[in-house]
């Protein structure tokens, strides 16, 4: 009898430890309704040094949707007081936009990019750009329109069809931690309460430098080794519209590394053309290509004295430095043979199909 007691009362401790080890589970208040993903961020320095988030909520729930900002001296402090401003738990995992202040830019933006790559919740191709102007009102005027799901969707379409360049928190650090090329982001401003896409901001490693223009991102894109097809291509100084433009660019360098030498080479269909040829354009194709070399070949000139100037090698000219068999710079000693090189630019230029003429027939 005093054993079964004894195994009785075995059998009980066991029980009571074996409850006690057993996990508390630990009640998951994340319920759709207690939380809101933003989808667009804007992100600026203040005066006293801050960094002030601004969202808008809801994303998509028929409520009144508002803004709601916060700061704090790091991203991550401002983003998590962004819950007190509003009654639920504002969630990051479906961000897919960030637009930042240019101001911060130019301060430098490794602290920022590096706290979204870090959050396991952001998505790698959560689409940067540079704002200058008013960002908060404009975003104020377009409540009603779900501006941040439309502008994630034009990102989205312009990344497919090239029209827009775009570019991602992915490429943007790949560029970056690189020792042969810069970054750059799509540079917009607030004009007139509105958002106009208005070229390239440009990087030396974090900080932006420059900015170029719409008529410069066009050459910047025939230059960029990458950029391969271009829908529509405005040529201003002829008023030529050219369409569906592929190109092919050589970049060779000199056994000394102090010359470049570019090649680019076009095929392209003639869409629209308004400098007085009309029917007898077919015999003056020729002089028009003429034109159109000598055209951008001028302007892509300037445009590489402008990066030179800016420290910065946004083009991704210094991969091509590199063979199979050796790598001449390393470190920073690219960046200090960039601002110093010497290029000779050409451009070839023919036409696929001159489009359709005006005929007449003789009665």
């Amino acid at each position: 009898m005093s054993f079964l007691k004894r195994y009785f009362i075995f059998t009980m401790l066991v029980c009571l430890f074996l409850t006690g080890c057993t996990k508390h589970r630990i009640p998951n208040k994340n319920y759709i309704e207690n939380i809101a993903p933003s989808v667009l961020f804007y992100i600026r320095p203040t005066d006293d040094d801050n960094i002030e988030v601004t969202t808008i909520v809801p994303p998509i729930k028929k409520e009144e949707r508002k803004i709601i900002k916060s700061e704090d001296r790091t991203l991550t402090g401002a983003i998590l007081k962004l819950n007190a401003n509003y009654f639920r738990e504002v969630k990051t995992g479906q961000l897919r936009i960030v637009f930042i202040d240019k101001k911060l830019a130019e301060q430098g933006l490794f602290d920022v990019i590096n706290t979204f790559f870090r959050d396991p919740s952001i998505s790698q191709r959560l689409y940067l750009a540079v704002v200058e102007g008013d960002m908060e009102s404009f975003l104020n005027t377009t409540l009603k329109e779900n501006i941040d799901i439309f502008l994630y969707e034009k990102m989205n379409f312009n990344e497919s069809q090239g029209e827009i360049l775009t570019q991602n928190l992915h490429y943007f650090l790949k560029s970056y931690y690189s020792t042969y090329e810069d970054p750059y982001l799509p540079f917009y401003k607030i004009e007139n309460n509105k958002l106009v896409y208005s070229g390239i901001a440009v990087f030396n490693n974090d900080a932006l430098t420059d900015t170029l223009t719409l008529k410069e991102e066009r050459i910047f894109r025939l230059l960029h080794p990458l950029v391969k097809y271009h829908k529509v291509l405005p040529i201003t100084i002829c008023d030529i519209i050219l369409l569906n433009t592929k190109t092919t660019t050589k970049i060779d360098f000199s056994n000394s590394y102090n010359d470049v030498n570019v090649s680019v080479k076009l095929s392209s269909h003639l869409g629209e053309y308004k400098d007085g040829m009309k029917s007898d354009i077919h015999e003056n194709y020729l002089k028009l290509e003429d034109r159109i070399q000598s055209s951008l070949e001028q302007e892509a000139k300037e445009l590489v004295n402008k990066l030179q100037k800016a420290n910065s090698d946004c083009l991704g000219i210094g991969r091509y430095t590199k063979t199979l068999t050796q790598k001449p710079f390393n470190g920073d000693t690219w960046k200090d043979k960039w601002s110093s090189l010497e290029f000779n630019i050409q451009f070839e230029m023919t036409f696929d199909d001159l489009g359709v003429s005006k005929c007449t027939k003789n009665k």
